[in-house]
């Protein structure tokens, strides 16, 4: 599995949970009916089971699979070496869909319960911390519902678009869409600043030193957004915008002022991996011209004296398909992380 990295669900969970285990902690192997595999750890810190999918590089991500890939699940079964658990209510924001679709559950229950008679094969005291356990595991799946629910989800990552898209699992792409929004100044006496961060997904606008109005989300104060989605890597801890899945991307954002630009000055960071290849361009009373922000702020003296200009970020990986948000990274940073890797900064 290390070695090829070409395996299917199944031996990755299988892998990593037996890896999970043989480290010290408690882990179980989890089964979706409708056809994947992954792993849950119990987390002393947090007190609970925790989603983890090795196979998509996924952390304590439980509605992935109904919001991101689009699945109608039914029956999600979590196995350990104490017991057997109904877990499906974890990974559903809508319980009440997953009855019609739950065949024949008192067998199903009746089944777990058989399981579970020969896996409480322990100590007095081992039997009541796995109860208590449980009760509270059951307790919290029922009153939930999930913090996370109004989060962004992506579709599967693993395996070939061609075969994600023959299942159903690359999630929509509707959102990867947009066009319409646009910057503006305002009424300003010197000066204007638009910052955007990753890490929180927010822009920050402050106009002549005053304090920041926030707008969430990346594509929101975008112009045209197009198969751009925002990327965390929950592993080593990074958070940037990328391609989606499907050819080339762009973003653009248009800037639009109620008086002449005096000077201008532009950060815009990106990192490239493999074939990725990223070009930045600044459009100009209908002229576009190249320009390279890359690890630096850039002085755009031809702006001096406009007050309509747009910023366009172009992604592409020539002759790659698979995995093309690891090729180029927009604004990559720490997620945790407080830097600035974009910032349109005017004076008037």
């Amino acid at each position: 599995v290390v070695s090829t990295q070409s395996t299917g669900c199944g031996e990755w969970a299988n892998c990593f949970t037996g890896v999970c285990r043989a480290l010290g902690y408690d882990a179980r192997y989890i089964y979706d009916v409708t056809d994947h595999v992954w792993t849950e750890i119990f987390s002393p810190h947090l007190d609970r089971w925790v989603h983890v999918d090795p196979c998509e590089n996924a952390w304590d991500r439980p509605l992935v699979y109904e919001q991101g890939w689009k699945k109608e699940l039914s029956y999600v079964i979590a196995f350990s070496k104490d017991e057997v658990v109904d877990v499906s209510y974890r990974y559903t924001l809508n319980p009440k869909n997953l009855a019609p679709r739950r065949i024949n559950e008192d067998a199903v229950q009746n089944k777990i319960a058989n399981c579970n008679k020969f896996n409480y094969r322990h100590s007095p005291e081992k039997q009541q911390f796995l109860m208590k356990r449980l009760a509270k595991e059951m307790t919290a799946m029922l009153l939930k519902h999930n913090s996370e629910g109004e989060d962004e989800y992506e579709g599967r990552v693993s395996g070939s678009l061609a075969w994600r898209q023959s299942r159903g699992e690359g999630g929509t792409v509707s959102h990867l869409q947009q066009e319409g929004a646009v910057i503006q100044t305002g009424e300003v006496v010197q000066a204007f600043s638009l910052r955007y961060s990753p890490a929180t997904d927010k822009y920050f606008i402050s106009k002549d030193g005053g304090p920041d109005q926030v707008s969430a989300k990346f594509n929101s104060l975008a112009y045209k957004s197009e198969n751009v989605v925002r990327k965390v890597e929950y592993d080593w801890n990074m958070v940037y915008l990328a391609r989606g899945d499907s050819g080339d991307s762009s973003i653009t954002w248009r800037v639009e002022c109620s008086k002449p630009i005096k000077s201008a000055r532009i950060t815009m960071l990106h990192k490239t991996f493999h074939q990725g290849e990223v070009s930045w361009s600044c459009d100009l009373d209908g002229e576009s011209s190249s320009f390279q922000p890359q690890f630096s702020d850039i002085d755009l003296s031809k702006l001096n004296g406009s007050t309509i200009f747009s910023i366009t970020a172009k992604m592409s990986s020539p002759g790659v398909q698979d995995n093309c948000w690891q090729h180029t990274q927009l604004f990559r940073i720490d997620l945790g992380g407080h830097e600035i890797p974009f910032e349109i900064y005017l004076t008037f």
